[in-house]
């Protein structure tokens, strides 16, 4: 009985708010699907409005099929802007989904309390966008593009902005329709609402009747993009023109439920001049390895702080380098905070802080986007997510994204072995599903070095904060674009394979790419970064030296095996150049391996340049080379003693080579400067190495100029260095070992059956 009369008694409305002055607030939504979008750029969008007052301050959304967490996000939406006339913008599909939206206005106002018919039309690839007011063309421009970005994931909002609560419509809206064609209104508005069986029309809604218990509105076909009321059965209709029943009435502000959210303060964070304080202390009390500059000047010509935290007596030749920043930190203030309390760590007197300093030169750029830091918002001065503002060339409208440039000749300064992006939340207590070297928004910030996701997720986890591991935790595979058929069985990235900084990075420097998300507590940041950090000082099992897993450039032929072009060095530094030089001249060279692989022996190759690729694999197809012609191509070759080579693959291998595709032969070929490594597992633990030559000629052990071998998971590992110096326009790599263990290839029944 107490329970029963305790559920009554909360159904009862407030004095403060009677059940009958509880309204709807308008908005509604209509999920995502691709023919919403529009991807063949031939469309109409419409409807009646009747506005009930000019927007102040803020844009008034329509209809919007445009959100704004990510890039891959953007489609379409029309809107009432600042200057009261009705806009109209689409973003052209683009390969990294990161084009700039194509927009027009209206000549003329949008008269306030008054009905007026609205219709933006794109008239197909490569043609004109224009708007009709009152069935009058009153606004055109050409358009270059061909086809409409699908933004996978966004829904259609009515109302509303589509990238977040806000921007909102306040007046009436009826007869919504979308039609995937140029619809003629010669000269006049609709006088009669549509029937439905106008041709090509997608979805037309009447906003006449709330159906299915209220929560949605409905349409000529309601099983078809069903639109549906944001808050819920609430009442949300009002009488619309004579004739065409009722209409939306859009609010403009969210319905006065009773109750009253506890505020929350922001998460404490220095401000920019404590900021400053802080980094002159530090410096002052370490000045050994410690220094504080300032970057360069972000929006507002606000300082963005930079902190150098290394021994500054050991040498910098042997130590790796790792990028961290926060480009987020605007309305993330944790990504900002999580830096600063491990720089104070790092700069401690702690043993293993000690250690990483004498081996590592760690650069932070805590508050890249001072601007939107003081405003707690995202955006800088410009409007600009200073985090996604960034293309597979670097910042994108630099002259309106400073501290994108300013990041960007950082990192192609540093060339660091890991650039990593801290975002994290912004209220104080305010805690989430912590990522690591993964990203809700886009599938490429998934790092190339998982195992360093997952030792850093370890750390995080025993020091007690629970951490996120992208497709393991989702338990769905993820991907880019939906699978037909399967949409729901996979996690699809709203921004695709959008670019930030740290992508950036591994895109120009093979860099690890990480970003890292931390709640409002400091200390689950502070351990996974120690761990970071740690593995630096480490040798990891594919490597030789210590320090970060990633100087193997790419594996032989494209194919993730046995063989991989490698940087070339013995300090850190040498090889941090050959990485990027390496990395960087993909496009004009070409590796090769004999298939199929046979025990005892492999050859593996590399053409450094165009020319040299096209005499070496002249007469390939796709992704072989005969055997044989493959011996006459590169008797051509000075240097290269065939009667070596070919001795050796009459003995070991089939008719042909296995070779990468061809060349990009836009891009510009050089001889490489900085050396290169050709890498080899031997899948033996102990093998013993009976010969090993280069371009036909036997080579020694050398880590400069000869062959290293070192023990790896699951065999061995023997990488052939070829110095600067010697570097042709071909390096062929022959060796031959003994595996010296027994091991039973194929199955033989032990048990016949007679």
């Amino acid at each position: 009985m107490r329970l029963f009369i305790l559920s009554w008694l909360v159904c009862l409305p407030s004095a403060a708010q009677p059940a009958a002055e509880l309204r709807s607030s308008g908005k509604a939504s209509v999920e995502h699907a691709s023919e919403l979008c529009f991807p063949d750029a031939r469309m109409t969008a419409e409807a009646w409005i009747w506005p009930e007052e000019k927007p102040s301050g803020s844009w008034m959304r329509i209809l919007s099929k445009y959100g704004d967490s990510a890039p891959g996000l953007r489609g379409w939406e029309i809107s009432i802007n600042d200057a009261n006339r009705i806009h109209f913008r689409v973003v052209p599909e683009s390969p990294n989904r990161d084009a700039g939206w194509a927009g027009l206005a209206s000549s003329r106002e949008v008269p306030v309390r008054q009905w007026t018919h609205v219709a933006a039309v794109v008239d197909g690839p490569g043609q004109a966008m224009r708007i009709f007011l009152n069935g009058r063309k009153d606004a055109e421009t050409r358009i270059a593009f061909s086809r409409v970005q699908v933004n996978d994931g966004q829904p259609l909002c009515v109302g509303v902005f589509g990238g977040y609560n806000a921007h909102r419509f306040k007046g009436l809206m009826d007869e919504v329709r979308l039609t995937a064609d140029v619809v003629s209104f010669e000269g006049k508005p609709p006088a009669a609402p549509y029937t439905g069986q106008e041709p090509r029309t997608i979805a037309l809604y009447h906003c006449d009747r709330q159906e299915a218990d209220g929560l949605i509105l409905n349409a000529v076909d309601p099983r078809k993009h069903p639109m549906s009321l944001m808050d819920g059965n609430l009442p949300a209709l009002s009488p619309s023109m004579p004739g065409f029943g009722q209409a939306l009435r859009l609010t403009g502000q969210d319905p006065k439920f009773p109750f009253k959210p506890k505020t929350f303060d922001p998460i404490p964070h220095p401000s920019l001049g404590q900021i400053e304080q802080m980094a002159r202390a530090w410096q002052q009390r370490h000045p050994n390895h410690f220094r504080w500059d300032v970057l360069g000047k972000g929006s507002d010509d606000l300082p963005i702080h930079l902190f150098t935290i290394t021994d500054f007596a050991a040498p910098d030749a042997d130590k790796e380098v790792v990028l961290m920043v926060a480009m987020h930190s605007g309305g993330e203030r944790s990504a900002a905070t999580a830096l600063f309390a491990f720089a104070e760590w790092l700069i401690s007197e702690d043993a293993l802080a000690r250690k990483i300093r004498s081996r590592q030169v760690c650069v932070m750029a805590p508050v890249p986007n001072p601007w939107g830091y003081v405003k707690g918002i995202g955006a800088n001065k410009f409007g600009h997510d200073t985090a996604w503002k960034w293309s597979p060339q670097g910042a994108v409208e630099p002259e309106q994204n400073p501290e994108g440039v300013l990041i960007q000749g950082l990192m192609d300064r540093l060339k660091p072995e890991v650039a990593l992006d801290s975002h994290g939340t912004t209220l104080a207590g305010q805690h989430m599903g912590e990522f690591i070297g993964t990203s809700g928004y886009s599938l490429i910030l998934n790092t190339f070095q998982g195992t360093i996701v997952r030792e850093m997720a370890k750390a995080g986890a025993a020091a007690g904060f629970p951490q996120v591991m992208g497709a393991e935790s989702f338990e769905k595979i993820l991907t880019a674009t939906p699978v037909p058929g399967a949409e729901k069985q996979f996690v699809v990235y709203a921004g695709g394979n959008a670019v930030n900084a740290a992508v950036y990075s591994y895109i120009k420097n093979h860099s690890i790419p990480l970003s890292m998300e931390s709640g409002s507590w400091s200390g689950s940041a502070v351990a996974r970064l120690k761990r970071l950090m740690e593995i630096g000082c480490e040798r990891w099992s594919n490597e030789f030296y210590p320090g970060y897993p990633n100087r193997r450039i790419w594996p032989a032929a494209n194919y993730g095996g046995m063989h991989h072009l490698a940087a070339y060095g013995q300090t850190a530094q040498t090889r941090r150049e050959s990485r990027v030089e390496l990395w960087r001249k993909q496009g004009q060279m070409r590796t090769f391996f004999a298939h199929p692989e046979m025990d005892g022996a492999f050859l593996y190759g590399v053409a450094t340049t165009r020319e040299a690729a096209k005499k070496a694999l002249a007469g390939r197809d796709a992704h072989r080379i005969e055997t044989g012609r493959f011996l006459h191509n590169i008797a051509q070759i000075p240097g290269v003693e065939v009667e070596e080579i070919k001795t050796h693959l009459e003995k070991t291998a089939g008719a042909s080579l296995a070779v990468d595709p061809e060349p990009d032969y836009a891009t510009s070929s050089e001889p490489i400067q900085h050396g290169l490594a050709l890498r080899a597992m031997i899948p033996y633990a102990k093998p013993r190495i009976i010969e090993v030559r280069l371009n036909g000629h036997p080579i020694g052990e050398s880590a400069v100029d000869g062959y290293q071998t070192w023990p790896g998971d699951g065999g061995t590992f023997l990488q052939v260095n070829v110095p600067p110096a010697k570097v042709g326009g071909v390096a062929i790599v022959t060796c031959q070992y003994d595996g010296q263990e027994k091991r039973e290839w194929g199955f033989t029944p032990k048990v016949t059956g007679r």
